[in-house]
C-alpha cells in the first residue's frame, strides 16, 4: 500500500529459517508463491505515533526475507501477511507462545496470482490501451509515445527522466491547446510508485483516456500525468517477483536491492515509518531524493510551483482517500478541514457513480506514520492545498493481485475522484 508502513525489528528471528532456503529464491529465477498463504495478524492498539510491537516483529521478519507484509491498518488493527509454509509453521509456534494471534485469509496465494497472470499482457496493437487486462511496461510505453501523433494539438509527452535501469519515465501534458501560452492551473497525477500495485498505473492511464474524450476539463486546466514512476520495479513484478514493492537500485552496502520511493521524498525524510536497512520494504534510501525516479517527479513539479492546484498519487489497496500530514499524528496540517471536506466529496462521488465505498482520513491516523512520502512533500514543498493519496480497490480480498475483471470498475473510481477534485480547485 502507498501509506501502510512498518518499522524493522529482529525480535524472534532466531525462531525462523531463512526463506530463501525453503522456497528456492534467487536473483535469476522467478519467485514461486504456489504454497504461500495469507494471514490476518492482529495488532495491538496504540496511540499517537506508536507502533504495535507485533507489527515491528513482522517488519523485522520481512527485512530478513521470511514473509511479505501486504498491509497494516491502524483503524482495523490488522496486518495482512503473505507467508510460505515453513514461515507459517514458525509463526504458529510464536502464536502458541502467546506472542501473536492471527487468522487464515487465503489458503493459496499462488492460485490468486495464476488467475491474474492469465489475464495479463494480452496482445495489443501498437499505441493501444486496454482496461480489460493489465499492460506491461513496453505496452504502456508504446501507447504513451503514440499519443502526440494522434492528438498533436492537445497532448505532449515528455521524457522526464530515466530510471535506475535506464527506462524512460514519461510525463503526459494535456490541455485543449498545448501550444497556448496562456497559463492555466495544473492538476498533477502520478501512478506506479510501488511496483506491485498494478491497478495504480492503470488508473493513471484511464485518466488520460477519459480526458481525451472529455475536452471540457482541459479548457481551463493543464493536466500533467506521470503514469509509471517505477518502471524497473514494475517490470520486475512481471518477470521475477509479483509482490516486489521498491525500485531496483543496488545498495552499495548490501546485497539487497531497492528503495521505497514513497519514503524517499525530501520532506521529513528518514522519520517515522522508514528504515535504514536496504533489505526493508520501507528502506528510505541513502538520502532524500537519492533515487532517479523520485527525483524525476520532483524535477517535473518544482518549475510548476504556484500553478499546481491539486496533486493525486494512486496506490492500492484499501479504498481510502488520504491527506497530509502522514509523517506524524502529532502535527496537524493547517488546512486539514478543507482537505477533509474535498476528500469526502470525492468519496461521495465515487459511491454515487460506482457504488464503491471509500473511507477518508489523515494518512498517519488511518494507517501509521510514514515520513518522506510524495503527498506530504507536494503539500509542503509545492504548497499544494489539495494533495491526496488514493488507495484504490479492493479492501483486501485480492489486495495487490486485483483480477482483470476489476480493472475497469476500479479505474472508474479513480476518474470520479479526479473529476470532482478538478471542479473544486
Amino acid at each position: 500500500m502507498g501509506r501502510s508502513c512498518r518499522v524493522s525489528s529482529v525480535a524472534h528471528l532466531k525462531l525462523l529459517m531463512p526463506l530463501m532456503l525453503f522456497v528456492g529464491i534467487s536473483e535469476g529465477s522467478p519467485l514461486d508463491y504456489e504454497r504461500w498463504k495469507v494471514l490476518a495478524v492482529n495488532l495491538e492498539k496504540v496511540s499517537g505515533d506508536a507502533y504495535p510491537p507485533t507489527l515491528s516483529k513482522l517488519e523485522g521478519m520481512e527485512a530478513e526475507g521470511y514473509l511479505v507484509v501486504l498491509s497494516a491498518s491502524k483503524t482495523k488493527g490488522i496486518a495482512e501477511v503473505a507467508v510460505a509454509s515453513k514461515a507459517l509453521e514458525d509463526l504458529t509456534k510464536i502464536q502458541a507462545d502467546g506472542l501473536m494471534t492471527f487468522d487464515l485469509l487465503s489458503n493459496s496465494l499462488g492460485k490468486t496470482l495464476d488467475l491474474e497472470k492469465r489475464d495479463a499482457g494480452e496482445n495489443l496493437p501498437r499505441a493501444s490501451v486496454t482496461f480489460t487486462s493489465y499492460m506491461n511496461f513496453s505496452q504502456m510505453s508504446n501507447y504513451l509515445e503514440g499519443l502526440p501523433a494522434q492528438y498533436p494539438q492537445r497532448i505532449r509527452v515528455d521524457k522526464s527522466g530515466r530510471s535506475f535501469e535506464n527506462r524512460t519515465i514519461y510525463r503526459v501534458r494535456m490541455t485543449n491547446n498545448i501550444t497556448d501560452t496562456v497559463e492555466k492551473k495544473v492538476v498533477f497525477v502520478d501512478g506506479g510508485i510501488h511496483a506491485r500495485e498494478w491497478i495504480s498505473p492503470a488508473a493513471a492511464l484511464y485518466v488520460i483516456e477519459t480526458l481525451i474524450a472529455n475536452t471540457g476539463l482541459t479548457e481551463t486546466i493543464e493536466w500533467q500525468i506521470m503514469p509509471m514512476l517505477n518502471p524497473d520495479g514494475y517490470d520486475y513484478t512481471w518477470s521475477k517477483d509479483r509482490l516486489w514493492r521498491k525500485n531496483r537500485s543496488k545498495s552499495p552496502s548490501s546485497t539487497c536491492y531497492g528503495v521505497d520511493l514513497n519514503r524517499n521524498f525530501g520532506f521529513q525524510w528518514g522519520g517515522l515509518g522508514t528504515s535504514s536497512s536496504p533489505c526493508s520494504d520501507v528502506y528510505k534510501g541513502t538520502s532524500a531524493f537519492s533515487e532517479p525516479e523520485s527525483g524525476a517527479l520532483r524535477d517535473a513539479m518544482l518549475p510548476l510551483k504556484g500553478k499546481v492546484k491539486a496533486y493525486i498519487t494512486f496506490h492500492s489497496f484499501g479504498q481510502t482517500i488520504l491527506y497530509p500530514w502522514g509523517y506524524s499524528t502529532q502535527v496537524k496540517h493547517p488546512l486539514t478541514a478543507t482537505m477533509n471536506t474535498v476528500a469526502k466529496a470525492m468519496a461521495a462521488q465515487i459511491k454515487k457513480t460506482t457504488l464503491a465505498v471509500y473511507s477518508v482520513g489523515n494518512s498517519a491516523v488511518v494507517y501509521y506514520p510514514a515520513a518522506g512520502a510524495s503527498d506530504d512533500w507536494a503539500a509542503y514543498a509545492m504548497n499544494i492545498t489539495y494533495s491526496y493519496t488514493i488507495e484504490l480497490r479492493d479492501k483486501g480480498v485480492y489486495g495487490f493481485t486485483l483480477p482483470a475483471s476489476q480493472i475497469l470498475p476500479t479505474v472508474r473510481d479513480a476518474w470520479e475522484a479526479v473529476k470532482i477534485l478538478a471542479t473544486l480547485v
